[in-house]
């Protein structure tokens, strides 16, 4: 807003019962008792840029004075005239799209082409304030219920409605990376058949394919992602996977809180295990992590060992999709740059296997010391690969807590490989890059950090 214009505030209104309608609009406002529909008009001058228009249930937030308060029509207009500054005003935005919203998605995603950035979407929020209230047969309850959302009837009908919208106005868009139901379903099964059953409007009306995906929280929901529906209906799995300080359930936050690599690792490690013991076939992202203390669900601080945390987060997953940062603060974009030239200059495939000082058989890595530890992927038949190679103790806890980490060194051979190779070694941090020829074995000196290593066979 304009500050020191005029803003006046106008509604429909009436109170059922012995409920106090309270609407303000900055230092004004007005009392509503009236039992039949009258039209009220509120006037404030603006002391700022922001102006505040509040539509309150009685003098408190937990007001439960019996009655209804029902309200329409509501608009902000500078001194009366011009357009309505409230974007959602009407009540009832379960029966409408939202036009001004709409049209910053457009524009969000026509910048997004032209940048080459790529959205995964949510398509609602499990929480809807509305939705959460209303009954499978359209009508509404003043007690509010997770369940609601789920319920089938009416609910699931406007969940369909817009979800045919949102692939007519924003399916052609190549920003559209992949769509989901929610942040976090329910584990239910009401909750899963929303899902499916909102996903096969989206594939009846999409303009081409569309990547669909869901989110749950801490477990892999195999009861969702094995169901023969999820074959047609669903193209990745996502698991949403944090690490807490002392956690005791692994498989709902990790315990290696204070190594982010590690947690990396250990993600790769488990999503391959997911699909050996589901027969799951399809790609599986950590949709979200980061790293929590012993209580609550903020960043635990990063301190100093910021950049490594992040740094370690994105190297060690080369190439697998276990990152998806929380708290993104302090990530430096710039280095993806650097990670994904590194992949992109190796034609990856399922000719290659996994390969690690963590992996045993044709895929083993065999380090001279246990202080190095690498991991990565091999083509045993072209003698070809990528691997990235760290230092243990390079961790972000010890970078935080000032612990002086000394530089190590090791070999690093693959007994699953025979020849020799042309190896090219970078520097994660600066991109340099150092080239040798015919080695049969892989020699680090001095490694402080870590580094990113491809060899073709000489």
């Amino acid at each position: 807003v304009v500050p020191g214009a005029t803003y006046q505030l106008t509604l429909r209104a009436r109170v059922i019962g012995d409920k106090v309608f309270r609407p303000s609009v900055g230092n004004t406002t007005l009392e509503i008792r009236g039992q039949t529909w009258q039209n009220y008009t509120l006037t404030a001058t603006a002391t700022g840029s922001t102006l505040q228009v509040y539509l309150r249930d009685g003098y408190s937030e937990n007001d439960n004075t019996p009655g209804e308060i029902q309200v329409y029509n509501v608009a902000l207009r500078r001194d009366g005239t011009g357009p309505n500054l409230l974007t959602r005003s009407d009540p009832d935005t379960f029966a409408y799209i939202d036009q001004i919203g709409a049209a910053r998605l457009d524009e969000t995603l026509r910048l997004s082409e032209q940048q080459g950035v790529y959205h995964k979407l949510t398509l609602f929020h499990k929480n809807d304030l509305v939705l959460g209230r209303m009954l499978a047969d359209g009508l509404a309850t003043e007690d509010w219920s997770i369940d609601n959302f789920y319920a089938g009837g009416a609910v699931r009908n406007y969940l369909k409605a817009y979800a045919r919208y949102f692939v007519a106005r924003w399916g052609y868009s190549t920003a559209v990376h992949s769509l989901e139901l929610a942040n976090e379903n329910m584990l239910t099964v009401p909750s899963y058949e929303t899902a499916f059953d909102v996903y096969a409007t989206l594939r009846q009306n999409q303009p081409r394919h569309i990547l669909l995906s869901n989110s749950f929280w801490g477990y892999f929901v195999s009861e969702f992602w094995t169901d023969s529906r999820a074959a047609t209906l669903t193209d990745y799995a996502d698991k949403h996977w944090y690490a807490r300080q002392g956690s005791d359930n692994e498989e709902l936050t990790s315990s290696q809180y204070d190594d982010s690599a590690a947690v990396a690792r250990q993600c790769s490690l488990r999503f391959d295990e997911y699909q050996a013991l589901f027969g799951y076939d399809r790609p599986i992202v950590r949709g979200e992590t980061g790293v929590w203390p012993a209580s609550g669900y903020d960043q635990m601080p990063l301190g100093a060992g910021a950049a490594t945390y992040y740094h370690k987060q994105l190297w060690a997953q080369v190439g697998d999709q276990c990152g998806g940062e929380w708290y993104i603060a302090g990530v430096n974009f710039a280095e993806y740059a650097r990670y994904t030239a590194w992949l992109d200059a190796e034609p990856l495939d399922d000719s290659y296997i996994r390969a690690g000082t963590d992996v045993t058989g044709v895929g083993a890595i065999v380090s001279s010391n246990p202080q190095v530890r690498a991991w990565g992927w091999i083509n045993p038949v072209t003698g070809r690969g990528v691997i990235w190679a760290d230092n243990r103790q390079d961790t972000w806890l010890n970078a935080k807590n000032g612990v002086n980490v000394p530089a190590v060194s090791a070999t690093l051979t693959l007994p699953g490989l025979s020849g020799s190779f042309d190896l090219t070694t970078i520097n994660t941090t600066t991109g340099a890059t150092s080239t040798q020829t015919g080695v049969t074995q892989i020699s680090l000196s001095g490694l402080a950090h870590d580094v990113a290593l491809r060899f073709v066979r000489h």
